[in-house]
């Protein structure tokens, strides 16, 4: 197995080197501040930097920068390289504010030598003796060659980092106001109720107390998801403001070999903070009463009005054909559903949800138009009638993006001739063609062929004033011509397309 070392603030975790956990680099930025801050201390005895013995240092070097005591320095001004050096008193050093050290990383595996080679396959910085034994024919790259690269990446990391702290912060401020406005939405919505709710006699005052729960308990949601995503924003934000002054004191203060050292841990964890995705404010604010989707019946009324809090996803609704729409014929009547589902792939149980639909060709022409019938439970039907014998496709998108299963393929032919056809008076209802029977009657309309019964239906979709859920002449979704109650196809010979489980008003 591989070992972990797991930060129990955040979460993250981070493979053990093979050597174990001493091996992992050190925090060379917060090793400087500390050698930085024992260098200002007047209660720090330093020590030469240059000497191999512990001779206290009186002196140092603003330019190198390196402490140094009298011979050393004497010796260090006198040099042709080092002759233009600024040396100045320790004591003055400290009292001007030594901001610098030595950029020299020494190896961790010999215990001496400065690091001067990066081993690409290890990851690791080297020596000159790691070089020539433990990494002996690695790929290796001295650190001025590998270093400008690692900085540069740091640096674009560093900007995605910023921007995104910026642009989780902004949304901490949005979601902390969006607890007030779905309140407000909520009292909103709780008044619409209680408008609507009147216009009712008593016996519906159950359901007016219905829909109230209902608006509180999706306010109640909503703010708990709000607080939810703000927590997780701002916590995100404030890890990648740790991670950005890391990164950013590692590429002002640290040397080239400790930036490359660093590196990889530093561009692991900002990827990962870089990838948290964060929802923002607006899906909770999709409170909505939908006055006209039936609701039931409350005490043997039947009563409309629903309360419709999650939107629908197209990535995650469904298309699915009713029929086999891989041999339609010309003329036939064809149907497709619609089922709604959320964000979180949960059914959507309400309708209200805007969906286009259409019969393009091959050459993305567009063949016919489609007929929507909501049906206020999440599903909706769409009817279509293919014109023309061509390779077509289906087209459902709710508000332009395409559900699953859109674009559907669909093939149409023609009706072959001879074929023999059935009128309105025939009792043989069965296809000439040896297709599936017809359950329905061909008739001209509901109200005509049921004798005025309210509660027939027909598969055109279409309905009256006054109760009546069957298709009646000249009103809204009617054919314009004689078809059959139970695939409202059309054509008097064709097939039934409709499947059959799904039967509609007289059955034979």
């Amino acid at each position: 197995g591989v070992w972990v070392v797991w930060c129990p603030e955040c979460g993250y975790e981070a493979a053990v080197p093979p050597g174990g956990v001493e091996c992992f680099p050190l925090n060379y930025v917060l090793q400087k501040q500390l050698v930085l801050e024992a260098l200002n201390s007047s209660f720090t005895t330093v020590y030469c930097d240059l000497c191999h013995d512990d001779v206290v240092a009186e002196e140092r070097c603003d330019t190198c920068p390196v402490n140094l005591c009298r011979l050393c320095s004497h010796a260090h001004t006198r040099q042709r390289r080092t002759t233009h050096h600024t040396v100045i008193s320790l004591q003055e050093a400290r009292s001007l504010g030594i901001r610098e050290v030595a950029h020299t990383l020494v190896c961790a595996t010999h215990g001496e030598g400065e690091v001067g080679w990066w081993c690409r396959g290890c990851h690791e910085p080297l020596c000159a003796a790691c070089l020539a034994t433990l990494h002996r024919g690695h790929p290796t790259v001295t650190v001025d060659q590998a270093a400008p690269q690692a900085r540069k990446k740091l640096t674009a990391l560093l900007d995605q980092a910023s921007s995104r702290m910026n642009y989780l912060l902004s949304t901490v401020e949005d979601l902390s106001g969006a607890a007030t406005r779905v309140q407000q939405r909520g009292r909103v919505v709780s008044d619409q109720v209680n408008a609507f709710i009147d216009d009712y006699i008593m016996a519906l005052e159950e359901h007016r107390h219905t829909l109230l729960r209902q608006v509180r308990q999706a306010c109640e949601r909503a703010q708990r998801g709000i607080v939810t995503e703000s927590q997780r924003a701002g916590q995100t934000a404030s890890w990648l403001r740790q991670g950005c002054d890391l990164t950013h004191d590692l590429l002002h203060h640290a040397g080239d070999a400790e930036a490359l050292a660093l590196a990889p841990l530093v561009t692991c964890r900002l990827q990962t903070l870089l990838s948290e995705q964060v929802r923002g404010w607006m899906r909770w604010e999709r409170l909505a009463l939908l006055r006209e989707h039936r609701a039931g019946k409350v005490r043997g009324h039947r009563i409309q009005g629903v309360i419709a809090d999650t939107p629908a996803d197209p990535s995650n609704s469904r298309l699915k054909p009713l029929c086999d729409v891989t041999n339609l014929t010309v003329g036939s009547k064809a149907s497709a559903l619609v089922v709604a589902r959320d964000i979180d792939g949960q059914p959507v149980t309400h309708g209200g949800e805007e969906i286009s639909a259409s019969i393009l060709a091959i050459d993305g022409t567009t063949l016919c138009g489609c007929s929507v019938r909501d049906r206020e439970d999440g599903s909706y039907e769409v009817i279509f009638c293919p014109p023309l014998p061509t390779a077509a496709t289906l087209h459902i998108t709710i508000q332009g993006v395409h559900v699953q299963g859109s674009p559907l393929e669909i093939g149409i032919t023609s009706m072959p001739m001879g074929v023999s056809g059935v009128t309105a008076g025939d009792g043989n209802r069965e296809a000439s063609l040896g297709g599936r029977r017809h359950t329905g009657v061909f008739h001209c309309c509901t109200f005509c062929s049921s004798g005025g019964d309210k509660t027939a239906t027909c598969a055109c979709g279409a309905t009256m004033p006054g109760g009546y859920l069957g298709c009646g002449h000249n009103h809204t979704g009617h054919p314009g011509q004689k078809h059959w109650s139970c695939c409202a196809q059309t054509n008097p010979s064709g097939p039934c397309t409709r499947p059959p489980s799904q039967y509609y008003q007289v059955t034979l």
